[in-house]
C-alpha cells in the first residue's frame, strides 16, 4: 500500500516541480490501483500531520531546492542514490523516490 502512495507522491511532485506529464503507462498504473483524486487536500484529512523530514532522491541540489521552497518548515534531505537515501530514512516522514522495499523498510515512521 505504501508503494501506491509513493507513486502518487512522485506523480504530484513531478508534475509540480519538473513539468512532468503523466504518460499512458502512468495513467494505467493509477487506474489499475484504483487511485482517485480526493476532493479535499491531504492537510484537511483526519490524521494529517505536517511532515518534519522528507528524503528526496535527486541527482543534484537544484532538484531539492523547489521542495524546500514550498515547505520551509520541513527538513528536506537530498540523496543521490538509494544507499544515501537509506542512511536518512530512520526518522523520515516521507520519501520522494521510486518505490523500493529497502527504503520503505528503513523508514519505520514513514507515513
Amino acid at each position: 500500500m505504501k508503494c501506491s502512495y509513493f507513486f502518487v507522491l512522485i506523480a504530484t511532485a513531478g508534475s509540480f516541480f519538473m513539468n512532468w506529464t503523466a504518460t499512458a503507462q502512468d495513467q494505467d498504473v493509477v487506474a489499475g490501483l484504483g487511485l482517485e483524486e480526493s476532493a479535499a487536500p491531504m492537510r484537511e484529512m483526519k490524521g494529517w500531520e505536517t511532515p518534519r523530514k522528507i528524503v528526496v532522491l535527486a541527482e543534484n541540489a537544484a532538484r531539492i531546492a523547489p521542495f524546500q521552497d514550498v515547505a520551509p518548515s520541513v527538513t528536506v534531505v537530498g540523496a543521490r542514490d538509494p544507499r544515501e537515501a537509506a542512511a536518512h530514512m530512520k526518522d523520515a516522514d516521507a520519501l520522494i523516490s521510486f518505490c523500493s522495499s529497502g527504503l520503505v523498510d528503513a523508514a519505520p515512521q514513514l507515513k
